[in-house]
């Protein structure tokens, strides 16, 4: 523990007892009362559902184990390094981190969002450190605990980052591909060669969001190590997406390259055995960039920070202790009364038994032919295990046409998601979006985001549609995938869980519709169509509307 004096056997006796009993009292809460959302991950446990993310495909976390790793070794390093520091107990800044724990874990069990919980696990482990360790294992375990904030499960991070990426690189493919004068097409997130030879699709697992977490983790880490202030740090962190965006360029180039040349096998070997080369451009780009900088601008002396040695005080920690124990006893009581979240759970459609959608109706008023249509099988693969789902394409004898589809999250939500995402993949380019009335003409509006979509077509015209789509909870519609997100939070923040469905409509646009599209814009009749069956389909069966 360091050249430093602890205080008589039995004061170190006393204080490891009572960190003992904190921790058994911690291990309790967050194995049994630290995970609300018994969706695809059925248990109240934290430490499960955050580790099994590690070794789910679809959860873009599986760099976890890395990160655990570097953060023991980190610790270890710390403690190496900081061996001088005082290590009598921090009971007040201790115990501050403690009850802020138990506090936050009790507010993400409420608001049902796991991964609040998990940051209470690391304000707990970051308590016990200053409670058994006083600066030396407190400082000592800052940094480690901050980098494993990266290997917590941020599926949003795909959504708001990842699919960006993903179409940066597609686009910038293309391009290349276009400036060296091979004939390359492109088609949403698709690449293939002009007789289809050979096809590349750009899944989401292919965006670079994976790399760039673990490009980001290993920033940090030689950041670390390489400099003291934490701005230079930082930079170093913010350069691993335009790393990883060339990273990932180059992965992608070379295995389109590869099929172009020599078939599709050679391009499925690339695509198999190159992703060690994303991490060894980016972490070397990284290095390169912290070694310019250090040689350019280089560190002025580290300023003497190590903090006095302060007498132990052995005599707080049993009030306390006392006090962690009753605070922690009494969330646990109130989270055992407040129930699981599925308990808590609203949908906003008449569900099945199954808990599926009520079937879309097969015939409509107006004479509207509808076609039941199954859910396809790169969606049931994306899609947890209870995700609502019900689609039906329905006709009218003059060639009108409207597809209709809803889609109900599960307990976990995370089936919802920005609906522009899948367009773009599908090859749609969004050319104008509005947030607008939707259904005036039925008697019953609604707001709903329209948009005007265009995807080219190889050897015949562009194909036009105009898209609608909307939210609905328990109690409430939403136009938007942000409005929707700030309704989720003010359900969570008064102890409720929404179901949400997504509606989604679409037409295509008829040759006299795409005529007048400079003129007049998106036709009422078009519009109209889109209001007429999502009016009729919820008069039938109660989907879509509230």
């Amino acid at each position: 523990m360091g050249s430093h004096t602890l205080g008589s056997d039995k004061q170190d006796w006393r204080r490891w007892a009572l960190g003992a009993w904190l921790a058994l009292l911690g291990l309790v809460l967050f194995q049994w009362w630290a995970n609300a959302t018994r969706g695809y991950i059925d248990t109240g446990s934290v430490f499960y559902w955050w580790m099994s993310q590690w070794f789910n495909d679809g959860s873009d976390s599986e760099h976890g184990p890395l990160v655990l790793l570097l953060a023991l070794y980190l610790l270890y390093h710390n403690l190496r390094r900081w061996s001088a520091l005082d290590a009598s107990p921090r009971v007040r800044i201790g115990v501050l981190w403690l009850l802020g724990a138990v506090a936050l874990n009790a507010l993400g069990y409420f608001v049902q969002e796991t991964r609040l919980n998990i940051l209470a696990v690391l304000a707990w482990l970051q308590g016990m450190a200053w409670w058994l360790g006083g600066a030396r294992w407190g400082r000592a375990a800052g940094f480690p605990l901050l980098l494993m904030l990266f290997s917590i499960p941020l599926n949003f991070v795909q959504d708001l980052i990842g699919a960006h990426l993903r179409y940066w690189v597609i686009a910038s493919v293309h391009g290349l591909t276009d400036l060296l004068g091979l004939e390359i097409q492109r088609v949403g997130t698709v690449l293939s060669s002009p007789g289809r030879d050979y096809v590349y699709d750009v899944a989401p697992a292919c965006s670079g969001i994976r790399s760039l977490l673990v490009v980001g983790v290993l920033s940090l880490v030689a950041g670390y190590f390489v400099f003291r202030r934490w701005w230079r740090r930082g930079l170093l962190l913010a350069l691993a997406l335009p790393f990883a965006f060339v990273g990932n360029l180059l992965r992608v180039l070379l295995i389109v390259l590869a099929g172009h040349f020599w078939g599709a096998e050679w391009g499925r070997r690339v695509h198999d055995y190159s992703g060690l080369l994303v991490f060894g451009v980016v972490l070397g780009l990284a290095l390169l960039t912290a070694q310019l900088l250090e040689r350019c601008w280089p560190e002025g002396a580290a300023p003497d920070d190590t903090p006095a040695r302060r007498p132990s005080r052995f005599g707080r920690l049993w009030p306390a202790t006392a006090a962690v124990t009753l605070l922690l006893l009494a969330s646990i009581g109130w989270l055992s009364q407040l129930g699981q979240g599925d308990a808590r759970l609203h949908c906003g459609v008449a569900l099945t038994e199954a808990g599926q959608p009520l079937p879309l109706p097969t015939l409509l008023d107006g004479g509207w032919m509808g076609r039941r249509l199954p859910m396809m099988d790169a969606e049931r693969q994306v899609l947890p295990a209870d995700t609502g789902f019900a689609r039906a394409l329905y006709r009218r004898f003059n060639g009108d046409q409207v597809l209709y589809s809803v889609v109900v999250s599960g307990a976990d939500r995370s089936s919802i998601h920005r609906p522009e995402i899948c367009l773009r993949a599908q090859g749609w380019e969004i050319l104008r979006r509005d947030v607008a009335p939707l259904g005036a003409s039925e008697g019953a509006p609604w707001e709903a985001t329209l948009m005007l979509a265009e995807r080219e077509q190889a050897g015949s015209d562009p194909a036009y549609a105009l898209l609608g789509y909307w939210f609905v909870s328990g109690n409430d519609t939403a136009a938007t995938h942000w409005q929707r997100r700030w309704l989720d939070l003010r359900y969570r923040l008064g102890g409720e869980a929404h179901r949400w469905a997504y509606v989604l409509v679409q037409t295509p646009l008829r040759e006299e519709e795409v005529k007048n599209l400079q003129a007049t814009g998106i036709t009422p009749q078009a519009k109209q169509r889109l209001a007429a069956i999502s009016a009729k389909v919820a008069a039938e069966t109660g989907i879509g509307l509230q």
